[in-house]
């Protein structure tokens, strides 16, 4: 019998020495080695010296600036733009992000300069732990009350081994899915197929280098879209495409001396008329 209660006693008071975990605190984030901090556009279109018949030369300058929280994660973009006069930017719009306890984004807000409030948002919501979100709704403002949001419509996502799906409805109010198709070996986005009719292969060739994408440390492609991708798909590619793309474009890329970061490159596009838009990134190493 006091065997019995010494074990007793023995285990009420290992129990009382088990402390309650308390709520899971969520990892953090790695620091990447880069991030990119600038991204400057220069468009030319048309010629300098037009025969008959030839549009003019026209310009086009946009700057991308990303700025970072103290997780390395991006929490505003601006964007400057100038049409004519290169040297005169002018702030056309601006972003702003906002993250869960787990460092994902659940809502991006757009700002445009010629009104104060939010002109377009965006919701992300994700199952347990994902870092991929299952479903996003898209919110606009309109007239005659721009400061209120209407919900446009919602996008909901399942994710294959080497697809992505998209489900949503389309104008008609009929669903529609999309499939962002990638390749099995290295995980490149190549091709999209809806159920709408429409499918087209998008990119053929990649680099070994990271995805321009990646460099701004997201989670996801549904966020932002650089200028010069042709669609956003859900999951980021691993590296960028080069060569051959979409609607006959050629893409030359122009890498650092270490060779493992894309610095500058040039997407060429031949109709209706010659347009070379000419890009420069620019990276920063985060601080410990």
């Amino acid at each position: 019998m006091k065997t019995s209660y010494w074990l007793l006693f023995c285990m009420l008071l290992a129990a009382g020495c088990i402390k309650h975990p308390g709520p899971e605190v969520p990892p953090v984030p790695v620091k990447p080695q880069w991030l990119i901090s600038k991204i400057t556009l220069v468009r030319q279109s048309g010629s300098q010296n037009p025969l008959p018949g030839e549009p003019a030369a026209s310009y086009l300058k946009q700057v991308y600036e990303f700025k970072y929280n103290g997780y390395y994660k991006p929490v505003s973009r601006y964007v400057y733009q100038a049409s004519r006069d290169t040297l005169n930017l002018q702030l056309a719009e601006r972003d702003t992000l906002i993250y869960d306890t787990r460092h994902r984004v659940v809502q991006a807000d757009e700002y445009i300069a010629i009104h104060p409030s939010v002109n377009a948002r965006l919701k992300f919501i994700y199952p347990g732990n994902d870092t991929l979100p299952s479903a996003m709704e898209v919110w606009y403002s309109s007239y005659p009350n721009r400061d209120s949001l209407y919900l446009s419509g919602t996008t909901n996502f399942i994710y294959r081994p080497d697809t992505a799906l998209a489900i949503g409805r389309n104008s008609h109010g009929s669903l529609d899915t999309t499939h962002y198709i990638y390749s099995g070996t290295n995980g490149n986005f190549r091709r999209v197929v809806s159920t709408a009719g429409y499918e087209e292969d998008i990119y053929y060739t990649f680099d070994n280098t990271p995805a321009i994408e990646r460099l701004i440390n997201l989670s996801h492609g549904m966020v932002w879209r650089l200028p010069m991708d042709y669609v956003s798909p859900p999951v980021l590619s691993r590296n960028n495409w080069t060569g051959d793309g979409p609607q006959g474009w050629q893409k030359y890329i122009e890498y650092n001396a270490a060779g493992n970061l894309p610095v500058r490159y040039t997407i060429t596009e031949y109709a209706p008329n010659p347009t070379y838009w000419v890009f420069r990134v620019e990276y920063f190493a985060p601080a410990p």
